[in-house]
């Protein structure tokens, strides 16, 4: 936590006061984790903790987590969550970043949503509907999801885009995509479509 910032008596690193130190800002956040103990001892949880603690300890008024529980098991999520909550009791603003909706709904007072790396909308999650968020990230109206528009994304053997891009027998991956995602240009919107 202190690395590069180690604190100093008479010259030399404070391994006393440096331990105490880390100790308090981990018991502040909840944590259960030995200050002496060595950083690549420690589970990826922990680790996460230790860089959000450092934030803390570097008088940080915003923390950036982006994609925070992609390696975290059930428990570990839950210990984030709680150390994040305490950051919002002590006026600690967090921006979180996430695809889970969950997550979002779990943690998150407000939702920002961008498309094409362009602001679309903010608007608090108390009374946002998931398919409302939903309509933001994908830049439609709640009619567009009748079912039509559910249908256009089934990904069966029913499908007409299926049908068409499999019906002589011959894949061809490019015309098949195309044909499932047409508002897609290349493999990588298809996240946006």
């Amino acid at each position: 936590m202190f690395l590069g910032r180690e604190p100093r008596r008479f010259g030399l690193i404070d391994w006393k006061r440096m331990y105490r130190e880390a100790g308090e800002t981990l018991q502040n956040l909840g944590l259960q984790i030995d200050p002496k103990a060595v950083l690549g001892s420690l589970n990826i949880a922990s680790r996460q903790m230790i860089a959000i603690a450092r934030g803390v300890s570097l008088g940080a008024k915003i923390l950036v987590l982006d994609e925070p529980t992609s390696s975290l098991t059930e428990r570990e999520v839950g210990l984030l969550y709680d150390v994040i909550r305490r950051l919002k009791e002590q006026g600690t603003g967090i921006v979180y970043i996430s695809h889970r909706f969950d997550e979002l709904y779990a943690v998150c007072d407000k939702v920002t949503i961008l498309r094409d790396g362009k602001f679309i909308a903010t608007r608090p999650l108390a009374g946002l509907e998931r398919i409302d968020l939903v309509c933001l990230m994908l830049g439609k109206q709640r009619e567009d999801f009748g079912k039509k528009g559910r249908d256009r994304f089934r990904r069966t053997p029913r499908s007409k885009h299926f049908r068409t891009a499999f019906g002589n027998g011959k894949f061809n991956a490019r015309s098949a995509f195309k044909k499932c995602f047409p508002t897609c240009r290349s493999s990588a919107d298809i996240q946006k479509c």
